[in-house]
Order: structure tokens, then sequence, then C-alpha cells
């Protein structure tokens, strides 16, 4: 017997929140029109000027999770959030047949794809490189990782996770893997 009186005044509730709203979509522009008039009955006046009151609480009290933590980490932690930098990438260059060294001045622009379908990325060299025809024995890799869930190091943009790979190139050739198979 109780149980099917709940489901009913659910039922009646979500109507009511569904009516609400609706109304609320449709009547939001005369309210605009109607606010700066002030022909207002003294009650709905009063009803007004507590809902601006009421959005006024309703913003402060929302910013209190964000304006807890940011107290938190910077005045007990002393925690301060670290500045932008820009992404770092090695590129894989070999000088033609005939040259023994090439030299990319700082600042030489370099081009690469942006993964599925997307558009192109240029990096800039940080300072003069020489390109020259030493070989390489084995590829390293070495990948810093900050997962956003897990907390408060992401907020600290502190690295939680490392992974480093180590291949041999003598290896990978003669088992035929291409540098799409290795792993980041």
């Amino acid at each position: 017997m109780v149980q099917p009186l709940r489901d009913q005044v659910r039922t009646i509730v979500a109507s009511l929140l569904n009516f609400i709203a609706h109304l609320q979509g449709i009547l939001r522009p005369y309210l605009a029109e109607a606010l700066p008039s002030q022909r207002h009955e003294p009650a709905i006046a009063l009803f007004f000027v507590f809902l601006k009151l009421l959005e006024k609480v309703n913003g402060q009290f929302n910013r209190f999770t964000a304006r807890h933590l940011d107290f938190y980490y910077r005045r007990v932690l002393g925690a301060h959030p670290h500045r932008q930098r820009s992404d770092h990438r090695y590129f894989s260059v070999r000088p033609a047949e005939g040259h023994s060294g090439i030299l990319f001045p700082a600042g030489t622009e370099l081009v690469a794809r942006a993964g599925d379908g997307g558009g192109e990325l240029v990096f800039i060299s940080e300072r003069d490189t020489l390109i020259s025809d030493a070989r390489v024995e084995s590829l390293c890799t070495l990948r810093f990782e900050r997962d956003r869930f897990i907390s408060p190091e992401t907020e600290l943009g502190y690295v939680t996770r490392i992974k480093a790979f180590r291949r041999d190139l003598g290896v990978a050739a003669q088992s035929g893997a291409s540098l799409a198979d290795w792993p980041l």
C-alpha cells in the first residue's frame, strides 16, 4: 500500500518539475520585459528581491568548494600551480647520401602529422643541432603520465606514473617489428 503511494507522489512531483521547467522556457522573455517596468504588486516585488538575493548567495555557495581547495593547497600546503610548458618531441633525421652532417639552426620549424586525420603540428628547434651519420644502437622512451583521477598530485601538476622502455635496434630489425609496433 505504501509503495504505490510513493510511486504516485514521485510521478506527480516529476510532472510538476517538468511543468515548471516548461513554463520557465516560455516565460523567460516576458520576465526580462517586466522587471524594468517596476509596476508590480508588492508581494511579487518582494519575491523578485528574494530571488535576486538567493541567486547571489547561491553563487557564493557554489564557489565554496573551489575556494576551500584553493585555501588548503595555497595557504596551508604552500603549493602553487606551475606555468604551462610547450610540448617537446624528438625527431629522427638522416643526412642524405654523400653528406657527412647537416646543421639545423635554432628556430628551425619541423612539421609533424597530428594523428588520426588531424592537422599539422609545427615544432621549433630550441638550439643549434648538428645531424651526422652516427648510428643509433638502441631506442629508449621515457613517458611521464599525469592521471587526473589521482589527487592531490593532479592539482599540483606532479607526475603520477613513469613508464620506461628500451629496444635494441638489432633485435627489432631481426624480428621484423616496425616503429609503429613500439610502445611510447
